[in-house]
């Protein structure tokens, strides 16, 4: 059988009255691997490369190839391997019919819409089964400086971009926005959904699992570090300077707002996006037969989007103060005491904030907190709102706390607690999380109607106020002084 390719034919793989399969190696590449044609009746050959130099190897990714085009033509699949742009256009479909199917909510579909544009911007009609680990590096040095390639510079050296919009009143504005270089979360979100990517392409068949590169993108994600017990201490400290240094009325409620929303994610070590969507509900405190407080229980709902069940936190009393200040910044915004259903952080427009990432990365610029210390000649890791949590099981874990109870708090697993943030070997069982007085926890397991699965009812704000009276903070309830412990 004579081939009209460059390079000698070794040897037919399979010849039946459907077609053949052969092996052979190419003169003009450089590469020592073999390559397999496979031509069936009626269809255009396939020629790729068996990505090995070992004839026995060859022969059988050849014949074994050469079935499964014949399965694939049986089942009525396209024999054609779709361009990455192809594949990304097929992807959105079946993202789109999820969403109609009540599998995929709204906003995951729209946050993997964007991802999926780097995807199809750089890859662009490169065949699936082309692309190669070193494709995969270009592409993640592409998102790392693809912020450069948008807007223009200025003599300082930021960048920034022009954006025209109508405005509410029907106006044309333009504003000038600064562009910012992807996260390292953003960059593992986005090779997280070019993973998804290949599944997809490998469950319908239009590539096989072996043509696609290997790549491990939780890798890329940086390490977060914890703050010191000193940096923490600094970061409590200046709130109120913070807040005293506002340049005006709304700035300083806006801050008052942010500090109680600093010092909750302190205490509790919850996920940013958990504290997004917290209610006046959903904090409560826990009470013994004689109304002392012992502590506060945060309820933290379950996540529709994620699917994750719901929780019951326990957090240091410390916290309620800044809750009772939040509370009265709430009146003043409001003009009323805070219902069940309002949302905890609100701008002074009484419109819900999502996110104070910007505001707390200027408040460690302005306590001059930014970066952690240099260890063994790296490079200072930048510190993020996130290391509130990183810093709570640390620390806990470092005095002793049980890491079970650490764990179920946070909302995590014990092992990746112990992996992700144990610094010490100080892990002990049978100690509380807010300190190591066991005689004391073992005096409030005693209290008959306390029960921790169950979350106390909220007493109602207007009755209870924190007052200071001779220097020690005392916890108002009708018209009783109790001492917070």
């Amino acid at each position: 059988m004579s081939m009209k390719k460059n390079g000698e034919v070794t040897g037919v793989v399979e010849n039946d009255p459907n077609g053949y399969a052969v092996i052979f190696k190419r003169e003009e590449k450089l590469s020592s691997n073999y390559y397999y044609e496979i031509k069936l009746h009626g269809h255009k050959p396939i020629a790729r490369s068996c990505k090995t130099d070992q004839k026995s190897k060859a022969f059988n990714i050849a014949n074994r190839e050469y079935y499964e085009i014949l399965n694939r033509l049986e089942n009525e699949q396209n024999l054609v391997i779709p361009t990455t742009e192809k594949l990304v256009d097929l992807f959105d479909e079946h993202l789109k019919s999820r969403v109609v199917e009540k599998q995929l909510s709204d906003q995951n579909y729209k946050a993997k819409y964007y991802r999926l544009l780097y995807i199809r911007k750089f890859f662009g009609k490169t065949a699936l089964d082309k692309l190669r680990t070193v494709d995969i590096e270009k592409f993640i040095n592409y998102l790392h400086t693809s912020h450069k390639e948008i807007g223009y510079e200025d003599k300082s050296g930021k960048r920034y971009t022009t954006i025209r919009y109508v405005n509410k009143k029907g106006k044309k504005v333009t504003s000038k926005r600064p562009i910012r270089p992807l996260s390292p979360t953003t960059i593992k979100f986005i090779l997280g959904t070019l993973d998804q990517l290949f599944d997809y392409a490998i469950r319908n068949s239009y590539v096989n699992k072996r043509d696609v590169p290997e790549f491990d993108y939780k890798s890329e994600i940086i390490a977060r570090v914890p703050f010191t017990r000193k940096e923490i201490e600094v970061i409590e400290k200046h709130l109120d300077t913070w807040i005293a240094n506002s340049r005006d009325r709304n700035t300083s409620i806006s801050r008052e707002v942010f500090a109680a929303y600093v010092m909750l994610l302190r205490y509790s070590g919850i996920r940013v996006g958990e504290a997004r969507y917290l209610k006046w509900r959903h904090y409560q405190p826990k009470l013994d037969k004689e109304n002392y407080l012992l502590e506060v229980a945060l309820h933290i709902p379950k996540s529709k989007v994620k699917k994750a069940k719901g929780r019951t936190v326990s957090i240091h009393p410390d916290v309620h103060k800044y809750m009772a200040k939040l509370q009265k910044v709430h009146a003043r915004i409001l003009g009323r005491e805070p219902h069940e259903d309002d949302y905890l952080w609100i701008s002074w427009r009484k419109k819900h904030v999502y996110s104070y990432k910007q505001q707390f990365k200027k408040y460690l610029e302005f306590i001059d907190v930014t970066h952690s210390e240099e260890i063994e000649n790296e490079d200072p890791i930048p510190y993020t709102i996130y290391c509130l949590r990183h810093s709570y099981a640390t620390h806990l874990i470092e005095d002793g706390g049980d890491s079970y109870f650490i764990a179920k708090n946070m909302g995590t697993s014990q092992r990746m607690l112990i992996e992700h943030y144990d610094k010490s070997e100080a892990v002990r069982h049978g100690e509380k999380i807010h300190g190591s007085n066991a005689e004391t926890q073992k005096a409030k397991k005693k209290q008959d109607n306390i029960d921790n699965n169950v979350i106390a009812p909220l007493p109602s704000f207007s009755d209870m106020k924190i007052k200071d009276v001779e220097g020690e903070l005392f916890f108002v309830s009708e018209e009783k002084r109790l001492l917070i412990e």
